[in-house]
C-alpha cells in the first residue's frame, strides 16, 4: 500500500506477508503530508525493502496499535523506518527484524513516540540491534529492549539525537565493539528509571552504555547491573560528561574500570550513585579514570574488585576528581584496594572515607607523582601509603 497525498487508509486486523519493494516501505509506504495510517490489530511478516521492510513513513498521521512486526528485513530499518516524521505506537511488538542499520526501527529526523512496546531479537550489522535514530527526539515509554544485537549499540544506537526514555529497559542486548545497551554519539538521550542488565559489549566499551563525542545524557533514578565489557562494564565515557542522579552500579564487569571508565576529558557529575560488587580484572572495580576529572557526591563504593589496582577507584595519567561526601569502604585490590592514584592524578578529597579494605590496603599513592592534591575537613583515610 502506498498512501499518497490526503489519503487516509484504515488497517484492522489484517496480516501483511512476505510483500517486497525495491526502495521503501515492503508492506506500506506512506509519503505526504496530508496522509494518514491508522493501524491495528495487524501483522508484519517477511516484508522487505531498501528502506523500510514492513513500514516506511515519510510524514503524514501515522498511529499504530495492537500491531506485531515479525522478521522483516531492510538496509535502513528492518521493521519501520521514518524520516522527518512523528509516528505513534502503542502496543507494538518488533521481533526479529533485520537491517544494516536499526535492526527493528530507524528513525531520521523523526520524532516517534514509543508507548508499551517490546524490541526483541533484532539485529543490525551496523549499528542500532533494535533501534538507530540519526538527528531525531525519540519519546519511549514502558518499552523493553531485549536480546537485540549489533557491532555498535546493541538495543540502541543515537547521533546527534535526543531521547527521552522512562521506565525502559535494557536486558540482553549484545554489540560485537561498543555500546551493549545504548551507544551515544553527540547525543545527550534523557532517562529516568531505566535498567541496563546483563548486556554485552565484546571489543570495546560500555556493556550498559557508552558516551562518545561529547555526548552528555542525564540519568535519574537508573541502574547497571551484571553488564559486562572490555571498557567500562556499566558505562564508559570517553569525552563525555554525562550527570547521573540516584543510579546504583552492580554487579558489572570489565577488564578496566568494572562500574565506570572516563578517558580523554571526561567529566561526569554523579550524585547519589552506589557502585557495589562490580568486579575488573585488571585496574579500576568501581571506578577507572584515564585523563579525566569527574566529580562525586554523597557516593558510595562498597565490596567492588580489581585485580591488580585500585579496588574501589583507580586515577591514571592526570586525572584529578573531586570528591564530597564519598564513602570507600570493604574494596579489595593487589595494590590499593579503596583507591589507587597513579602518574600525576592528583583527586580531591571532602569529607572522605577511605577504610576497611579487605585487600590491598586503603589508599595507595604510585609512582610518577600519583597522590592526594587537596584534603580537606573530616577525611578518613586508614591505611595510606606510597609505591
Amino acid at each position: 500500500i502506498e498512501n499518497a497525498e490526503q489519503g487516509i487508509v484504515q488497517i484492522f486486523n489484517a496480516v501483511f506477508q512476505q510483500n517486497s519493494s525495491m526502495n521503501r516501505g515492503g508492506a506500506i509506504n506512506s509519503v505526504h503530508t496530508g496522509s494518514t495510517i491508522v493501524i491495528s490489530g495487524t501483522a508484519f511478516t517477511n516484508n522487505s525493502s531498501d528502506n523500510g521492510g514492513a513500514i516506511a513513513i515519510d510524514s503524514g498521521i501515522v498511529t499504530i496499535t495492537n500491531t506485531r512486526l515479525l522478521t522483516n528485513t531492510a538496509t535502513y530499518g528492518g521493521g519501520m523506518f521514518n524520516t522527518s516524521s512523528d509516528p505513534a505506537l502503542t502496543n507494538v511488538t518488533f521481533s526479529a527484524n533485520s537491517a544494516t542499520y536499526g535492526g527493528g526501527m530507524y528513525n531520521d529526523a523523526s520524532s516517534p513516540s514509543l508507548t508499551n512496546v517490546v524490541i526483541q531479537n533484532n539485529t543490525a550489522t551496523s549499528s542500532g540491534g533494535a533501534m538507530a535514530n540519526i538527528t531525531s527526539i525519540v519519546t519511549i515509554t514502558n518499552t523493553s529492549f531485549l536480546t537485540n544485537s549489533a557491532t555498535y549499540g546493541g538495543g540502541m544506537y543515537n547521533e546527534s539525537s535526543n531521547a527521552t526514555l522512562t521506565s525502559a529497559i535494557f536486558s540482553s542486548n549484545l554489540a560485537s565493539e561498543s555500546g551493549g545497551g545504548m551507544h551515544n554519539n553527540s547525543s545527550n538521550p534523557t532517562l529516568v528509571n531505566v535498567t541496563f542488565t546483563h548486556n554485552t559489549a565484546v571489543n570495546s566499551g560500555g556493556g550498559g552504555m557508552f558516551n562518545d563525542n561529547n555526548s552528555n545524557p542525564v540519568l535519574n533514578g537508573a541502574t547497571f547491573s551484571a553488564n559486562t565489557a572490555d571498557y567500562g562494564g556499566g558505562m564508559y565515557n570517553y569525552t563525555s560528561s554525562p550527570t547521573l542522579n540516584d543510579v546504583t552500579f552492580a554487579g558489572n564487569m570489565a577488564n578496566n574500570g568494572g562500574g565506570m571508565h572516563n578517558n580523554n576529558n571526561s567529566a561526569p557529575t554523579l550524585t547519589n550513585v552506589t557502585f557495589a560488587g562490580n568486579a575488573s580484572t585488571n585496574d579500576g572495580g568501581g571506578m577507572f579514570n584515564k585523563n579525566s576529572n569527574p566529580t562525586l557526591s554523597n557516593v558510595t563504593f562498597s565490596e567492588n574488585t580489581a585485580v591488580r589496582h585500585g579496588g574501589g577507584m583507580y586515577n591514571f595519567y592526570y586525572s584529578a576528581p573531586i570528591l564530597t561526601n564519598v564513602t570507600i569502604s570493604g574494596n579489595s585490590a593487589a595494590y590499593g584496594g579503596g583507591m589507587f592514584n597513579y602518574y600525576y592524578s592528583t583527586p580531591t578529597l571532602t569529607n572522605v572515607i577511605i577504610a576497611n579494605s579487605s585487600q590491598g590496603g586503603d589508599c595507595i599513592n604510585g609512582p610518577m607523582g600519583g597522590g592526594v592534591a587537596s584534603l580537606s575537613s573530616n577525611n578518613l583515610i586508614e591505611d595510606s601509603m606510597y609505591a
